[in-house]
């Protein structure tokens, strides 16, 4: 263990754990000695990360949380196979894709919404049940700078991410009596497997571009963002609730 955040005895469950930001926090969190719960739809990917943890109790779920009616049984079930858990990370996000207005459709719009939001709130409700937790969970969302900026193009992720900061305040004031926290990381451009092609043509789009340059200490590393999202974790962070933690790279000073 070479984590100066000590997770030892604390169960963290992550979703979109199948690579990116998800895996970059599931192998922090192991170093930090937590056990952890990883979640996402592609089950062979999930045990590839599993294999490069620390310690050898994390388990792995395949599942698809655009079912979100599906989502309670599979918290459910989950809990009742590895006990309550002291905090949940939401990161899963589906592909990157650049739609204008003028054709993003009701049902696209509903898909982007739905991963990044309405999953993540279905999460809370169930995560938060009596004896699905332990006391002084900590809850962090995987939002984005872009919910301040906006984007051509990227309607549904940034009403989705802008929901979610929104979302956590309201949670944190609602939550606070059973001592939960709630709380958002605001990532710039990560250099994610989703990020390294930046439209369907393998092409930086305008607004891409714009971004880069703006973002003055560089691309953010996937492990910038778990760094974040462990100290929000951790006991180090107990007064800090519907908050947003920005990192950007400097992207949202201009």
């Amino acid at each position: 263990m070479s984590s100066v955040i000590d997770l030892s005895n604390k169960t963290i469950m992550i979703t979109g754990a199948s690579s990116g930001i998800g895996a970059a926090t599931a192998l922090a969190c192991s170093r930090a000695g937590a056990k952890t719960i990883l979640i996402a739809r592609d089950y062979d990917r999930l045990s590839k990360v599993r294999e490069s943890l620390e310690g050898n109790n994390h388990s792995i779920y395949s599942v698809d949380l655009t079912k979100v009616d599906e989502i309670e049984n599979a918290v459910r079930d989950i809990i009742a196979e590895n006990g309550p858990i002291d905090g949940f990370v939401h990161s899963a996000g589906g592909k990157r894709r650049i739609v204008p207005l003028r054709v993003l459709k009701p049902d696209a719009f509903h898909e982007g919404v739905t991963i990044y939001l309405n999953s993540f709130i279905e999460l809370c409700r169930c995560i938060t049940k009596r004896n699905h937790y332990n006391p002084g969970l900590s809850i962090v969302g995987v939002s984005s700078a872009l919910s301040s900026l906006g984007v051509t193009g990227r309607t549904d992720y940034c009403a989705a991410k802008s929901g979610m900061n929104s979302a956590v305040k309201c949670m944190a004031k609602e939550l606070a009596a059973n001592m939960i926290r709630a709380n958002v990381v605001c990532p710039g451009m990560v250099n994610t497997e989703r990020a390294q092609n930046y439209n369907s043509f393998g092409k930086a789009s305008q607004d891409d571009t714009e971004i880069m340059n703006r973002q003055f200490l560089g691309v953010c590393e996937p492990e910038d963002v778990a760094n974040a999202v462990l100290f929000l974790l951790s006991d180090l962070s107990a007064k800090i609730t519907g908050s947003s933690i920005i990192v950007d790279g400097g992207l949202l000073l201009s």
